[in-house]
């Protein structure tokens, strides 16, 4: 090989290795940062302003009373949902700029970011111009008690209004994602988190209104969105030389996202559908002797969410410089980290389910102990799915989950309504299990395929 070639076949393994977020030795070749210190310091960002709701919680309750902490609560689900109302450009946001970091191209970056940002706050304005619209139907449906009906039109307005902002910080937060910045976005999520539940609970003390809370929010989130702003005028300086909206690049976010809203929007229906189900056929007592255990599993859910959160860029990166080993490897770390953390907790309450439940909540939900048992197994295997599911959308497949899920959707809730019917609560844990089985068999087979197919493709090429 002549010299120049060798000179520029090592250039191109040290842009590689840098422009992938990991360190390089003098020769150029990768070592890439631990996965579990991604997923750990990506954790954390995540679990401390969660706590720290935990804890000024009774003050907002207190402070609010029941019927405008009611208000409260579905402003807050709003704005804890915002996956539903992305278009599903943040994904493929993360995913574009790990790829265009991998292979060099800094040039595109200034314009994948412009391009995601401004789509998103244009869809936070039109969907806040909506809810705005709408707010008087959704104060009269919810049916909440009539002193604070005024007062819940004024906030579900505000959150409106608020949304642009709250969507534009989403888009900057998968930029950083994308860019394997996962400790100054940690950071700056944590701190955020933490100010908004202080703020917010020493505003519920004070008393002041359902409106003032939301600007709090809305406040504290601009100078969330300020400073990953400020981290990414650091990390890409190209940002600053102005709006660079592209409308290829629109298009293909577009097309890529319009599949991971298709799956974003279906999953609540598998995740929620069998709740309903319960309360028309078995009524509030069985359906709160389901809701328990489901919603505690449904918190370890963040466990793989996490872990996908920090290997996902990995996995999209991987993918654009032809690295099928480095796919492999990253995808097998990945579900062995989160089988490891989530088996482990899921073992513990398939052993001990009377004492947590009797412990926890009381001995009136230790009837729950046997579907809490089937529904930890159950989570365990949807845990797997879920891995499998974010390794095909890395690997430029958003709708191969999408489409399988929209496949099973109407047998699983045919299922589920033959097992309450039949079994009750015990039937839908054992649903909630057979449809983890069923998406990590078939999530499993499409993640096969698609390596196959890009080995046969390198093959080719080759």
């Amino acid at each position: 090989m002549p010299e120049d070639s060798t000179m520029d076949h090592r250039f191109t393994k040290v842009a590689v290795a840098r422009t992938t977020g990991w360190p390089s030795n003098a020769l150029g070749h990768r070592i890439p940062r631990p996965l579990w210190w991604n997923s750990l310091v990506t954790g954390c960002g995540q679990a401390l302003p969660a706590l720290a709701h935990m804890l000024v919680l009774p003050a907002l309750i207190h402070g609010l009373g029941l019927d405008r902490f009611a208000v409260f609560a579905v402003v807050w689900t709003l704005f804890s949902y915002l996956t539903l109302f992305d278009l599903g450009l943040s994904r493929g946001t993360a995913r574009s700029v790990a790829q265009a970091h991998a292979l060099g191209n800094e040039r595109s970056l200034p314009r994948i970011v412009w391009t995601s940002g401004l789509l998103l706050v244009l869809m936070g304005a039109a969907t806040g111009a909506l809810l705005w619209l709408l707010a008087p139907i959704g104060v009269a449906w919810l049916r909440f008690a009539s002193p604070v009906n005024e007062e819940a039109l004024q906030t579900f307005r505000l959150a409106g209004a608020a949304l642009p902002v709250f969507l534009g910080a989403w888009a900057l937060q998968a930029v950083l994602e994308g860019l394997q910045r996962f400790a100054p976005l940690a950071v700056a999520r944590a701190v955020s988190g933490a100010v908004t539940a202080l703020a917010l609970g020493v505003a519920a003390r004070l008393g002041l209104g359902l409106p003032s809370l939301v600007g709090i929010m809305a406040i504290s989130r601009t100078g969330y969105f300020l400073a990953l702003a400020w981290i990414l005028r650091r990390a890409i300086p190209g940002i600053r030389a102005g709006v660079q909206f592209d409308l290829r690049t629109a298009s293909a976010l577009l097309n890529f996202g319009r599949w991971v809203m298709l799956h974003a929007w279906m999953t609540p229906l598998l995740t929620y559908g069998d709740r309903f189900v319960i309360g028309v056929l078995k009524g509030p007592v069985d359906l709160s002797l389901y809701v328990v255990p489901q919603e505690v599993l449904l918190r370890l859910m963040m466990i793989p969410t996490t872990v996908m959160s920090a290997a996902y860029p990995l996995l999209s990166s991987d993918h654009a410089t032809g690295d099928v080993d480095r796919v492999r490897k990253v995808f097998a770390e990945s579900l062995r980290l989160a089988i490891m953390i989530l088996g482990s907790l899921s073992l513990v309450l398939i052993l001990f389910p009377r004492e947590i439940l009797h412990f926890w909540i009381g001995p009136q939900m230790v009837r729950a102990a046997a579907p809490l048992q089937i529904m930890a197994a159950g989570s365990l295997l949807l845990g797997s799915a879920y891995v499998c599911s974010i390794a095909c959308t890395a690997l430029g497949r958003p709708d191969l989950p999408a489409r399988i899920t929209l496949a099973i959707a109407a047998p699983y809730m045919a299922l589920i309504v033959v097992l309450i019917k039949t079994g009750g609560v015990t039937g839908a844990a054992v649903g909630y299990a057979l449809r983890g089985a069923v998406q990590l068999a078939l999530y499993t087979w499409a993640f096969a395929n698609l390596l196959r197919s890009q080995v046969q493709r390198l093959g080719g090429d080759g």
